[in-house]
Protein backbone atom coordinates (compact mmCIF):
# COMPACT_ATOMS: atom_id res chain seq x y z
CA UNK A 1 0.00 0.00 0.00
CA UNK A 2 1.38 3.43 -0.98
CA UNK A 3 1.96 6.35 1.38
CA UNK A 4 -0.97 8.20 -0.17
CA UNK A 5 -3.29 5.26 0.58
CA UNK A 6 -2.00 5.11 4.15
CA UNK A 7 -2.53 8.85 4.66
CA UNK A 8 -6.04 8.69 3.27
CA UNK A 9 -6.88 6.36 6.16
CA UNK A 10 -5.50 8.62 8.90
CA UNK A 11 -8.92 10.27 9.24
CA UNK A 12 -10.53 6.90 10.00
CA UNK A 13 -7.63 5.92 12.28
CA UNK A 14 -8.04 9.05 14.42
CA UNK A 15 -11.78 8.42 14.81
CA UNK A 16 -11.42 4.71 15.61
CA UNK A 17 -13.14 3.51 12.43
CA UNK A 18 -10.51 0.97 11.31
CA UNK A 19 -10.37 -2.72 12.10
CA UNK A 20 -7.62 -4.11 14.32
CA UNK A 21 -5.79 -5.57 11.32
CA UNK A 22 -5.92 -2.26 9.46
CA UNK A 23 -4.58 -0.37 12.46
CA UNK A 24 -1.78 -2.91 12.86
CA UNK A 25 -0.84 -2.55 9.18
CA UNK A 26 -0.68 1.25 9.47
CA UNK A 27 1.38 1.06 12.66
CA UNK A 28 3.92 -1.19 10.91
CA UNK A 29 4.15 1.27 8.03
CA UNK A 30 4.66 4.21 10.40
CA UNK A 31 7.63 2.49 12.02
CA UNK A 32 9.56 2.76 8.75
CA UNK A 33 8.15 6.00 7.23
CA UNK A 34 9.09 9.31 8.87
CA UNK A 35 7.04 11.37 6.39
CA UNK A 36 3.84 9.52 7.23
CA UNK A 37 4.54 9.85 10.96
CA UNK A 38 4.89 13.61 10.52
CA UNK A 39 1.67 13.78 8.50
CA UNK A 40 -0.18 11.79 11.16
CA UNK A 41 1.02 14.19 13.86
CA UNK A 42 -0.21 17.13 11.77
CA UNK A 43 -3.62 15.55 11.35
CA UNK A 44 -3.76 14.76 15.08
CA UNK A 45 -3.20 18.44 15.83
CA UNK A 46 -6.00 19.42 13.48
CA UNK A 47 -8.26 16.71 14.89
CA UNK A 48 -7.73 17.99 18.43
CA UNK A 49 -8.62 21.49 17.28
CA UNK A 50 -11.76 20.13 15.63
CA UNK A 51 -12.75 18.14 18.72
CA UNK A 52 -12.37 21.21 20.91
CA UNK A 53 -15.11 22.89 18.87
CA UNK A 54 -17.54 19.92 18.79
CA UNK A 55 -21.17 20.74 19.63
CA UNK A 56 -23.85 18.48 21.06
CA UNK A 57 -27.50 18.86 19.97
CA UNK A 58 -29.66 20.53 22.58
CA UNK A 59 -32.33 18.64 24.54
CA UNK A 60 -34.94 20.92 22.99
CA UNK A 61 -33.83 19.98 19.46
CA UNK A 62 -33.92 16.25 20.25
CA UNK A 63 -37.40 16.55 21.79
CA UNK A 64 -38.70 18.44 18.77
CA UNK A 65 -37.30 15.80 16.38
CA UNK A 66 -38.95 13.00 18.39
CA UNK A 67 -42.31 14.84 18.36
CA UNK A 68 -42.10 15.31 14.59
CA UNK A 69 -41.29 11.63 14.11
CA UNK A 70 -44.25 10.50 16.25
CA UNK A 71 -46.57 12.81 14.32
CA UNK A 72 -45.42 11.55 10.92
CA UNK A 73 -45.55 7.91 12.01
CA UNK A 74 -49.13 8.31 13.27
CA UNK A 75 -50.24 9.98 10.02
CA UNK A 76 -48.60 7.29 7.92
CA UNK A 77 -50.39 4.56 9.88
CA UNK A 78 -53.79 6.24 9.34
CA UNK A 79 -53.30 6.94 5.61
CA UNK A 80 -55.66 4.89 3.36
CA UNK A 81 -54.01 2.43 1.05
CA UNK A 82 -55.09 1.97 -2.58
CA UNK A 83 -56.72 -1.27 -3.59
CA UNK A 84 -54.38 -3.73 -5.26
CA UNK A 85 -54.57 -7.30 -6.43
CA UNK A 86 -56.73 -9.41 -8.68
CA UNK A 87 -60.10 -8.76 -6.98
CA UNK A 88 -59.63 -5.00 -7.18
CA UNK A 89 -58.90 -5.28 -10.90
CA UNK A 90 -62.05 -7.35 -11.38
CA UNK A 91 -64.18 -4.70 -9.65
CA UNK A 92 -62.63 -1.93 -11.74
CA UNK A 93 -63.07 -3.84 -15.01
CA UNK A 94 -66.71 -4.59 -14.11
CA UNK A 95 -67.50 -0.92 -13.64
CA UNK A 96 -65.84 0.03 -16.92
CA UNK A 97 -67.30 -2.69 -19.13
CA UNK A 98 -70.81 -3.02 -17.83
CA UNK A 99 -71.51 0.24 -16.04
CA UNK A 100 -72.89 -1.60 -12.99
CA UNK A 101 -71.73 -2.26 -9.40
CA UNK A 102 -69.30 -5.09 -9.05
CA UNK A 103 -71.76 -6.92 -6.80
CA UNK A 104 -74.38 -7.19 -9.59
CA UNK A 105 -75.00 -10.58 -11.23
CA UNK A 106 -73.35 -10.84 -14.66
CA UNK A 107 -74.56 -12.91 -17.57
CA UNK A 108 -72.44 -16.01 -18.27
CA UNK A 109 -71.06 -14.53 -21.49
CA UNK A 110 -70.15 -11.35 -19.62
CA UNK A 111 -68.31 -13.33 -16.96
CA UNK A 112 -66.27 -15.15 -19.58
CA UNK A 113 -65.46 -11.91 -21.40
CA UNK A 114 -64.46 -10.25 -18.14
CA UNK A 115 -62.12 -13.06 -17.19
CA UNK A 116 -60.50 -13.03 -20.63
CA UNK A 117 -60.04 -9.25 -20.52
CA UNK A 118 -58.53 -9.49 -17.04
CA UNK A 119 -56.18 -12.29 -18.05
CA UNK A 120 -54.83 -10.64 -21.22
CA UNK A 121 -54.71 -7.17 -19.65
CA UNK A 122 -52.60 -8.51 -16.82
CA UNK A 123 -50.27 -10.26 -19.25
CA UNK A 124 -49.91 -7.17 -21.45
CA UNK A 125 -49.73 -4.43 -18.81
CA UNK A 126 -47.80 -6.09 -16.01
CA UNK A 127 -44.25 -4.73 -15.80
CA UNK A 128 -41.70 -7.17 -17.12
CA UNK A 129 -39.05 -7.66 -14.49
CA UNK A 130 -36.05 -9.93 -14.28
CA UNK A 131 -36.01 -11.83 -11.03
CA UNK A 132 -32.74 -11.63 -9.18
CA UNK A 133 -31.52 -13.17 -5.96
CA UNK A 134 -32.91 -11.43 -2.90
CA UNK A 135 -30.91 -8.35 -2.00
CA UNK A 136 -29.86 -7.84 1.62
CA UNK A 137 -32.17 -5.58 3.61
CA UNK A 138 -30.90 -3.36 6.41
CA UNK A 139 -33.53 -2.92 9.13
CA UNK A 140 -33.50 -0.33 11.87
CA UNK A 141 -36.17 0.29 14.49
CA UNK A 142 -36.75 4.03 14.76
CA UNK A 143 -39.62 4.38 17.21
CA UNK A 144 -41.88 2.27 19.45
CA UNK A 145 -45.20 3.57 20.80
CA UNK A 146 -47.71 1.49 22.81
CA UNK A 147 -51.38 2.57 22.88
CA UNK A 148 -54.14 2.19 25.47
CA UNK A 149 -55.61 -0.84 23.68
CA UNK A 150 -52.49 -2.90 24.34
CA UNK A 151 -51.17 -2.68 20.79
CA UNK A 152 -47.74 -1.40 19.79
CA UNK A 153 -46.84 0.83 16.88
CA UNK A 154 -43.29 0.31 15.62
CA UNK A 155 -41.65 2.51 12.99
CA UNK A 156 -39.04 0.50 11.08
CA UNK A 157 -36.63 1.76 8.41
CA UNK A 158 -35.82 -0.89 5.82
CA UNK A 159 -33.15 -0.21 3.22
CA UNK A 160 -32.65 -2.59 0.35
CA UNK A 161 -28.95 -2.59 -0.37
CA UNK A 162 -27.56 -2.30 -3.89
CA UNK A 163 -23.92 -2.40 -4.93
CA UNK A 164 -22.56 0.08 -7.47
CA UNK A 165 -19.12 -0.69 -8.78
CA UNK A 166 -16.97 1.30 -11.18
CA UNK A 167 -14.60 4.19 -11.61
CA UNK A 168 -15.43 7.86 -11.20
CA UNK A 169 -15.80 8.09 -14.98
CA UNK A 170 -18.96 6.01 -14.53
CA UNK A 171 -21.79 8.57 -14.39
CA UNK A 172 -23.77 6.53 -11.85
CA UNK A 173 -20.81 6.26 -9.49
CA UNK A 174 -19.97 9.95 -9.81
CA UNK A 175 -23.58 11.02 -9.20
CA UNK A 176 -23.79 8.80 -6.14
CA UNK A 177 -20.58 10.28 -4.71
CA UNK A 178 -21.83 13.82 -5.32
CA UNK A 179 -25.00 12.97 -3.39
CA UNK A 180 -23.05 11.24 -0.61
CA UNK A 181 -20.87 14.34 -0.18
CA UNK A 182 -24.01 16.15 1.00
CA UNK A 183 -25.47 13.33 3.11
CA UNK A 184 -26.77 15.04 6.28
CA UNK A 185 -26.51 11.98 8.52
CA UNK A 186 -23.00 10.56 8.11
CA UNK A 187 -19.87 12.78 8.33
CA UNK A 188 -17.61 9.79 7.68
CA UNK A 189 -19.45 9.08 4.42
CA UNK A 190 -19.15 12.73 3.41
CA UNK A 191 -15.42 12.75 4.20
CA UNK A 192 -14.74 9.64 2.11
CA UNK A 193 -16.79 11.02 -0.79
CA UNK A 194 -14.96 14.36 -0.72
CA UNK A 195 -11.62 12.52 -0.70
CA UNK A 196 -12.60 10.49 -3.76
CA UNK A 197 -13.99 13.52 -5.59
CA UNK A 198 -10.63 15.26 -5.17
CA UNK A 199 -9.26 13.39 -8.19
CA UNK A 200 -12.08 14.81 -10.38
CA UNK A 201 -11.96 18.39 -9.14
CA UNK A 202 -11.27 19.54 -12.71
CA UNK A 203 -15.03 19.15 -13.24
CA UNK A 204 -16.94 22.36 -12.47
CA UNK A 205 -19.79 20.33 -10.97
CA UNK A 206 -17.42 18.48 -8.64
CA UNK A 207 -15.75 21.74 -7.59
CA UNK A 208 -19.19 23.15 -6.85
CA UNK A 209 -19.83 20.27 -4.45
CA UNK A 210 -16.41 20.74 -2.83
CA UNK A 211 -17.02 24.48 -2.38
CA UNK A 212 -20.42 23.71 -0.85
CA UNK A 213 -18.80 21.29 1.62
CA UNK A 214 -16.13 23.86 2.50
CA UNK A 215 -18.73 26.53 3.17
CA UNK A 216 -21.55 24.56 4.77
CA UNK A 217 -20.53 21.13 6.09
CA UNK A 218 -21.11 21.04 9.88
CA UNK A 219 -18.11 18.76 10.44
CA UNK A 220 -14.74 20.56 10.50
CA UNK A 221 -12.90 17.42 9.39
CA UNK A 222 -14.98 17.28 6.20
CA UNK A 223 -14.40 20.99 5.59
CA UNK A 224 -10.65 20.42 5.90
CA UNK A 225 -10.78 17.66 3.30
CA UNK A 226 -12.80 19.85 0.94
CA UNK A 227 -10.26 22.64 1.40
CA UNK A 228 -7.41 20.29 0.56
CA UNK A 229 -9.28 19.00 -2.50
CA UNK A 230 -9.57 22.59 -3.80
CA UNK A 231 -5.87 23.36 -3.31
CA UNK A 232 -5.00 23.06 -7.01
CA UNK A 233 -7.89 25.41 -7.88
CA UNK A 234 -7.43 28.01 -5.16
CA UNK A 235 -6.76 30.79 -7.69
CA UNK A 236 -10.16 30.36 -9.35
CA UNK A 237 -12.68 33.05 -8.31
CA UNK A 238 -15.28 30.68 -6.81
CA UNK A 239 -12.72 28.77 -4.75
CA UNK A 240 -10.96 31.97 -3.68
CA UNK A 241 -14.18 33.60 -2.48
CA UNK A 242 -14.99 30.47 -0.49
CA UNK A 243 -11.53 30.48 1.13
CA UNK A 244 -11.87 34.15 2.09
CA UNK A 245 -15.32 33.52 3.58
CA UNK A 246 -13.94 30.58 5.57
CA UNK A 247 -11.06 32.70 6.83
CA UNK A 248 -13.49 35.35 8.06
CA UNK A 249 -16.34 33.20 9.36
CA UNK A 250 -15.44 29.54 10.01
CA UNK A 251 -15.82 28.65 13.69
CA UNK A 252 -12.86 26.23 13.73
CA UNK A 253 -9.33 27.64 14.13
CA UNK A 254 -7.76 24.69 12.28
CA UNK A 255 -9.89 25.36 9.21
CA UNK A 256 -9.19 29.09 9.36
CA UNK A 257 -5.44 28.39 9.58
CA UNK A 258 -5.48 26.12 6.53
CA UNK A 259 -7.51 28.67 4.56
CA UNK A 260 -5.01 31.40 5.44
CA UNK A 261 -2.05 29.22 4.44
CA UNK A 262 -3.63 28.35 1.10
CA UNK A 263 -4.46 31.98 0.33
CA UNK A 264 -0.89 32.95 1.24
CA UNK A 265 0.73 30.50 -1.17
CA UNK A 266 0.21 32.72 -4.23
CA UNK A 267 0.99 36.00 -2.42
CA UNK A 268 -1.92 37.72 -4.12
CA UNK A 269 -2.20 41.22 -2.68
CA UNK A 270 -5.95 41.24 -3.29
CA UNK A 271 -6.40 39.13 -0.14
CA UNK A 272 -4.61 41.64 2.11
CA UNK A 273 -7.83 43.45 3.19
CA UNK A 274 -9.43 40.12 4.12
CA UNK A 275 -6.35 39.15 6.14
CA UNK A 276 -6.41 42.48 7.95
CA UNK A 277 -10.12 42.17 8.79
CA UNK A 278 -9.60 38.62 9.97
CA UNK A 279 -6.65 39.68 12.14
CA UNK A 280 -8.77 42.40 13.73
CA UNK A 281 -11.43 39.94 14.89
CA UNK A 282 -9.32 36.77 15.41
CA UNK A 283 -9.23 35.58 19.04
CA UNK A 284 -6.99 32.53 18.53
CA UNK A 285 -3.35 33.42 19.19
CA UNK A 286 -1.97 30.77 16.82
CA UNK A 287 -4.17 31.89 13.91
CA UNK A 288 -3.28 35.52 14.65
CA UNK A 289 0.41 34.66 14.40
CA UNK A 290 -0.07 32.95 11.04
CA UNK A 291 -2.01 35.94 9.72
CA UNK A 292 0.66 38.38 10.89
CA UNK A 293 3.41 36.33 9.26
CA UNK A 294 1.43 36.11 6.02
CA UNK A 295 0.91 39.88 5.91
CA UNK A 296 4.61 40.47 6.53
CA UNK A 297 5.50 38.06 3.69
CA UNK A 298 3.30 40.12 1.40
CA UNK A 299 4.93 43.30 2.78
CA UNK A 300 1.56 44.52 4.01
CA UNK A 301 0.64 46.24 7.25
CA UNK A 302 -0.72 44.20 10.11
CA UNK A 303 -2.95 47.13 11.05
CA UNK A 304 -6.38 48.02 9.62
CA UNK A 305 -7.28 51.48 8.43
Amino acid sequence: MSCDSIRNRFFLLLYGELTFDEEEFIEQHLETCADCRAELERQKTLSEAVSAQALEPSDELLSRCRRDLRFKAANAARAPRPEVGFSARIRQATRMLFGMPSGAILKPAGVVALLLVGFFAARLTAPRTVLAPSEPVATRIRYIQPDDAGRVQIVVDETRQKVLSGGLNDERVLRTLLAAARDPEDPGLRAESVELLKSHAASREVRGTLVYALRHDPNAGVRLRALEALRAYSTEPESRRALVDVLLADDNPGVRTQAADLLTEHKDLSVVPAFQRSLEREDNSYVRLRLQNALREMKASTETF
